[in-house]
């Protein structure tokens, strides 16, 4: 098929947009401007296969998008579709508007012939209603007949082709002119389709409200679309055309297998005759090949539908075994795949990662759906493919369990992983055990860490880079992991580091992407390796990145995203057992809860078998400490608890957390999804609090508006935030999350951060919200932002850089943007020191006090108790006595987001200043003498009362 689209601007400014393009239920992909006229610009696009939908997006490269929503082609003309687009204008031409044209045609005369198919072949009545312009509508009858159906012409006099002809297809009987309508509403053709001589011809067919400019387009051949077992003696039909249900058990269908007849009995029609079901005499064999027939709609092979959620699938092809994918040993490989469905099933061996030829080894069914086959020898370095026969057609697959890979994941690899282990790895030990709470997450991107010239670091871009040892930057300031190390972090949060699709691995300087694209889930990345074509080096170097965070103290958490695949309907996944492993709309499209055109299915067993197996296998075999899931909101609850039970085995101390939400609408019901408000059903599970982060800084999707650290109120969001969002008495939530009220049972359930790779910057959305502060104030900002997260109870969280002011120049989505947007800019730690050393003292002083991190809701509903404030944007509470058993017995926090100094009268004590606005001590630094403490302007003020720190 042939897309292109036309683009006019009234800026005439083209330099940033580009077109996102997708056949439904397909990936995406960038198409860039490459032809210009009078109109605008012109992309042009060429995509395999046939589709009936086209979608689109007009944006920039940081994802600004034109016009808000999805909009689609659908219109073809003999495999090409052309639309025409205006700026900020959500409406798809089929024709330039013509204010817009260089020209306008002009016709003396010009017909329109209208050529109309009835499948039931009675055309009695029927004509059409026409009109255009102000003009009023008249009767035009169809008054000859072709090969195609009955004809009707249209004559018009005067007329040009800026002009569109209304229309609607009618059945008068007797008096009555409107006794029926072929379709329920208008239609409408664009005279810009006249040719040269001012004739037009269009092609209507009966229940199809789609206007064709070539016969070749309409598919008057009845068939069979589409039939499915939707439960054991269930089969759901669609067909094209309505279908004649006879009186004979089947209603004129018949259902077959390996040439033998199978009984059906009743036929329904569902609304009207292009939907059926069929109900077999007897339970269908799963295993089996079917194929249904019928007299005039032809034949079509029988797939497998929503039976893949019944106990009878279930029961039948569930695999408990732990060897799928290629099981190594020196002697020999075997290779199991779970397809069920599938009708033939071999290994392909090759000697490289891409190229050359391979030698197939036929595989045998075996338990449980799955298939089984056997190498000799020593395989390890060698690359495999599945090659996969269904009644629809044949694949070569890259197996979904396969744990190495060559170049951009063009085939497995099998590996002996025991060879892929750096010096001293078996005797590694991770980091000592500590409780969510008393985790410190920073999160990074491997390549933003250490890309900048001035990093210091010489594996720039590469996982070596993230611990190379004694890195400097600008003025001598550490960099890299001894940037990590002074900041004083307990857990190192990776943006997505197993094989994705987007970033060319031969040529990783060409591009960039933050990996929210899955390819391969249980291989790591090669764009981030030395050798990428080596499977084998990828694994190793990943593996001395762990072992060198871990020997520096610090834990590593994988940022993983099992809620979608890169591609859809030609993933490995649906090549292999079709249909399964994503969720399908009733009209059979794929659901879209991710905005990236697909959802895994993990309600399903094997769906939830193979997350499970692969957070396992990186928990086990990387030694990785903690998952953060992305989108989890799209993952069934159960899902959530398997993987928090599986990981439990291997050490309770892995945390889990993830995003409580989805980026769409899903098929999988709300009450099952893990999303916020069903946390109390998810122990050992966190979630991000982005009801926190917008009270602290200010809506994220709204960007110039300010929250508590600009002094724009929001103080009981904050306070949702400071309790880590359980329930507490003194917290007013109507005035809270939305009046949604607490979502957490415990604090460890909730993550608590002012900044993520998502969105703006904290840095840059107080540039947006607050463009005429000076810069100073906004570093105070930051500071006040930075002290709520650390000394909030729960998980706190810090984006990488948030530490000394990163941007990201304003864009708020930079996943493919180039690396001067994301990279980290180490001279801005100079620059910003007061920021870094700031928050380096605040993440001392959380480590060292257990009154910042309680462990349950039971003591911070004891031990935290909010103080009245004297005045507006203001929140103050007090932790004690000894909360936490922490040495100090009693703390006050008072955050003052105003512009000024605000004095607070403190309760009797000896008040000692640790956290004022400039500093953050671990020993008290200054005592208030009396009982009221000026707070600075848009700061944070800390206190212990000096006469309870002895009394532990």
């Amino acid at each position: 098929m042939r897309i292109r689209i036309h683009y006019h601007r009234r800026d005439k400014n083209y330099a940033h947009w580009n077109v996102w393009l997708w056949p439904e239920n397909y990936a995406g992909q960038v198409v860039k401007f490459s032809e210009s006229d009078d109109f605008g610009v012109i992309a042009t696009a060429e995509i395999p296969g046939e589709h009936r939908r086209i979608g689109f997006v007009i944006r920039s490269h940081t994802w600004q998008k034109d016009v808000p929503h999805d909009r689609y082609i659908e219109h073809f003309v003999e495999g090409e579709g052309e639309v025409w687009l205006r700026d900020g204008d959500p409406k798809v031409y089929t024709a330039p508007p013509p204010e817009l044209r260089a020209k306008v045609r002009a016709f003396d005369k010009a017909t329109l012939t209208v050529h109309y198919y009835r499948y039931d072949q009675d055309y009695s009545g029927w004509n059409l209603w026409v009109w255009h312009g102000n003009e009023p509508g008249r009767e035009v009858g169809f008054t000859a007949a072709d090969a195609f159906g009955v004809v009707g012409r249209v004559e018009f006099s005067q007329i040009t082709d800026a002009e569109e002809v209304g229309f609607v297809i009618r059945r008068s009987v007797g008096g009555n002119p409107w006794a029926e309508k072929d379709g329920e509403g208008d239609r409408f053709v664009s005279l810009y389709h006249l040719d040269g001589e001012g004739n037009l011809h269009i092609w209507l067919m009966q229940d199809d409200a789609r206007v064709y400019l070539s016969p070749r387009d309409v598919d008057r051949t009845p068939k069979i679309a589409r039939a499915q077992i939707d439960e054991e003696q269930v089969i759901s039909v669609e067909v094209n055309i309505p279908v004649k249900l006879s009186s004979q058990k089947g209603g004129g269908f018949r259902l077959f297998r390996d040439g033998e007849e199978e009984p059906l009995g009743e036929a329904m029609a569902i609304g009207d005759l292009t939907k059926l079901r069929l109900v077999a005499l007897r339970p269908l064999d799963l295993e089996a090949s079917y194929e249904l027939t019928h007299l005039t709609h032809g034949r079509a092979q029988v797939g497998l539908g929503r039976v893949f959620d019944s106990p009878a699938f279930a029961r039948l092809f569930t695999y408990t075994g732990s060897d799928l994918g290629a099981v190594y040993t020196p002697q020999s490989t075997a290779f199991r795949l779970w397809a069920p469905t599938a009708q033939q099933v071999s290994v392909k061996l090759y000697d490289q990662g891409q190229g050359g030829e391979g030698r197939l080894y036929p595989m045998h069914k075996d338990v449980q759906g799955t298939w089984l086959g056997k190498i000799r020898g020593d395989l390890h370095g060698r690359y495999y493919t599945y090659v996969v026969k269904h009644h629809s057609g044949e694949y070569e697959v890259v197996d979904p369990y396969a744990r190495a890979c060559g170049v951009n994941g063009e085939r497995g690899m099998v590996v002996d992983l025991s060879r892929t282990n750096p010096p001293g790895w078996e005797k590694g030990q991770r980091p000592p055990e500590c409780s969510p709470t008393d985790a410190v997450i920073y999160e990074l991107h491997v390549r933003d860490f250490s890309i900048h010239p001035a990093s210091g670091i010489t594996n720039k871009g590469k996982y070596l880079g993230v611990v190379e040892p004694n890195t400097r930057g600008p003025d001598g300031v550490l960099t890299g992991l001894s940037h990590l190390k002074e900041l004083g972090i307990t857990h190192l949060h990776l943006l997505p580091v197993f094989d994705f699709a987007t970033v060319d691995e031969a040529r990783p300087e060409a591009g960039y992407n933050w990996g929210y694209d899955p390819l391969h889930y249980n291989i790591p990345e090669g764009s981030y390796a030395t050798d990428p074509y080596n499977g084998a080096v990828r694994i190793r170097e990943f593996k001395e990145m762990v072992q060198g965070l871990h020997q520096a103290g610090i834990r590593v958490i994988m940022d993983v995203v099992y809620n979608h695949t890169a591609k859809g309907m030609d993933s490995n996944f649906n090549h292999i057992v079709p249909g399964y492993y994503y969720r399908i709309r009733p009209d059979g499209l794929f659901s879209n809860g991710s905005g990236c055109g697909n959802e895994l299915a993990d309600e399903r067993p094997m769906v939830r078998k193979f997350i499970v197996d692969s957070v396992t296998y990186w928990a086990r075999e990387y030694k990785i400490d903690g998952f953060r899931f992305d989108l989890m909101g799209l993952h069934h609850i159960h899902t959530m608890q398997a993987v928090r039970e599986a990981l439990n085995e291997i050490d309770p101390s892995i945390i889990v957390y993830g995003e409580g939400w989805a980026a769409a609408e899903s098929t999988l019901p709300g009450n099952v999804r893990a999303v916020k408000e069903n946390t109390p059903q998810l122990p050992g599970v966190a979630s991000f609090c982005d009801d926190f982060r917008d009270a602290v800084k200010g809506h994220v999707f709204h960007q110039h508006l300010p929250g508590f650290v600009q002094g724009g109120g929001g103080g009981e969001g904050v306070k949702f935030g400071i309790v880590g969002a359980i329930y507490h008495p003194q917290i007013d939530y109507g005035q809270a999350n939305h009046g949604r009220g607490p979502w957490a049972l415990e604090p460890s359930q909730c993550v608590n951060y002012a900044e993520a790779h998502d969105n703006l910057t904290l840095w840059d959305k107080l540039a947006a919200s607050c463009p005429e502060a000076p810069e100073g104030e906004r570093i105070k900002m930051q500071k006040l932002a930075n002290a709520i997260v650390l000394t909030s109870q729960g998980i706190p969280f810090l984006h990488g850089g948030q530490d000394f002011a990163r941007t990201k120049y304003g864009e708020d989505n930079s996943y493919q943007s180039p690396d001067r947007i994301n990279r980290m800019d180490w001279p801005r730690k100079v620059r910003y020191r007061e920021i870094f050393d700031y928050t380096q003292g605040l993440s001392s002083l959380r480590r060292a006090h257990p009154a910042f991190r309680l462990q349950s809701a039971s003591e911070i509903q004891a031990k935290l108790t909010f103080l009245p404030m004297p005045v507006p944007n203001m929140v103050g509470y007090f932790l004690g006595p000894h909360a936490g058993g922490d040495p100090w017995g009693l703390i006050v926090v008072i955050l003052n987001a105003n512009p000024k100094p605000v004095p607070v009268r403190l309760c009797p004590g000896r008040w000692g200043t640790v956290v004022d606005d400039s500093r953050a001590a671990l020993e008290p630094f200054g005592e208030v003498l009396e009982q009221i403490v000026v707070v600075a302007g848009r700061s944070c003020r800390i206190l212990v009362d000096l006469n309870s720190i002895s009394d532990v």
